[in-house]
């Protein structure tokens, strides 16, 4: 027996089927904040099906397109199958597989669940996480790499390399800057809804515990890099586009979804100021992009 739950991310619906025994706010406990109900309001973007049950593929029949995850490391597949994509992952003794297979727009997703206990991560949570930015790129959405603070009405959404100190800019903000707070550490989400561009929380935040189901009007971006001196300057043209660009989650093996992130994207950096920051890890280095951003 199966039930049938609703989860709304940046207020776009996630249907999902789980078997009766799945206890969601133990295996979502992220997501506790976003549980939602059936609604016409809510357009639901992807259909997800967990069971136990083994998917039927035959990898003979597949075509790997990468073996490659800073995340999962070597235990990470992707696959196209005729018109499918699937995915499968390894617990780290390689006793334990998960897999999944969508259609590839990921509106329509079949998961193949094994012994939750047996991963340090949350696999249906990366999972969902996927199929979110993919499915989402139809309501002009999109899941950003980024650190994000907000004083309850603007936000500012700090972007670059791993390392480059994306959380530290934003301790450096709430510590120094008042009145403003974390909306997201990891994988905040931008909506362009009637030409305005605004910013989610989502149940995505990575390391840092911060899974808020709010919104705010998105202010700025500023791309960090790491330097000897603190010097800001803004990008015009086409090197806005370059520069928020590589923190954008779609996949690159499919064109159609590739090319409606970089349109909705076009869009967005016509509307958003976007700094480039040039930072040490210091007080000083917040005053600037606040400074600057916010006049």
């Amino acid at each position: 027996m199966h039930k049938t739950v609703y989860y709304a991310v940046a207020g776009l619906g996630l249907e999902l089927q789980v078997p009766q025994t799945f206890n969601l706010d133990v295996i979502l406990p992220s997501f506790t904040d976003f549980k939602s109900k059936f609604s016409e309001e809510i357009p639901i973007i992807s259909r997800v099906e967990v069971s136990f049950n083994e998917l039927s593929y035959d990898l003979k029949e597949a075509k790997l397109l990468s073996d490659i995850s800073n995340f999962w490391q070597d235990r990470f597949k992707f696959y196209e199958y005729g018109d499918q994509y699937l995915t499968i992952l390894k617990s780290e003794d390689g006793q334990f597989e998960w897999s999944m297979l969508s259609s590839k727009d990921f509106k329509k997703v079949r998961i193949k669940a094994a012994s939750f206990n047996k991963y340090k991560e949350n696999v249906l949570t990366w999972f969902l996480m996927v199929i979110f930015a993919q499915a989402s790129l139809s309501e002009n959405t999109i899941l950003i790499h980024a650190s994000v603070v907000e004083n309850g009405l603007n936000a500012f959404a700090f972007l670059g390399k791993s390392g480059t100190g994306k959380s530290t800019h934003s301790r450096l903000w709430l510590e120094n800057i008042p009145g403003f707070s974390l909306l997201n550490d990891d994988n905040p989400a931008i909506r362009l809804i009637n030409g305005e561009v605004l910013i989610f929380g989502t149940p995505w935040s990575g390391k840092t515990a911060c899974y808020r189901n709010e919104k705010r009007k998105l202010a700025g971006f500023v791309r960090l890099k790491q330097g000897p001196q603190n010097t800001l300057t803004f990008m015009e043209n086409t090197d806005k586009l370059i520069s928020v660009l590589p923190s954008c989650s779609a996949i690159r093996w499919n064109a159609d979804l590739f090319s409606s992130m970089t349109d909705i994207l076009i869009q967005i950096v016509q509307i958003i100021p976007i700094a480039n920051l040039v930072c040490l890890p210091n007080a000083e280095a917040a005053s600037l992009s606040y400074t600057n951003l916010s006049t």
